[in-house]
């Protein structure tokens, strides 16, 4: 997804995860969750339909380029499986620096 503003402010809005909602309608809440033992999970209430219902899916965040890249995975007890990646890059348009957004999901069967 292209989007005008700066890769900064593109991390910025995908960092607030209380405002998570106002631009991807299909995740309800996202929550960051740190275990004792260091781990921080991406959980994500989301709304899956009359096939699921409404799901929570704990993911561990196994990377984080910070202002670039995000790496998620989780197994969770009644939900799919799944990873998730988010990664921006940024692209000129004109003397301006703007943003590319990627995101891509495998669910399941893996």
């Amino acid at each position: 997804i292209d989007i005008k503003a700066t890769p900064d402010q593109v991390w910025d809005v995908l960092m607030d995860v209380d405002k998570f909602h106002t631009w991807n309608p299909f995740h309800r809440r996202v929550d960051i969750i740190e275990r004792e033992d260091g781990t921080i999970l991406y959980g994500m209430h989301v709304n899956m339909g009359g096939l699921l219902g409404r799901i929570i899916s704990k993911e561990e965040i196994f990377y984080v380029d910070p202002r670039r890249h995000i790496f998620c995975y989780g197994i969770g007890t009644g939900v799919p499986s799944s990873m998730r990646v988010f990664y921006i890059t940024p692209r000129k348009n004109g003397d301006k620096t703007e943003s590319t957004f990627h995101s891509y999901d495998i669910i399941g069967g893996y």
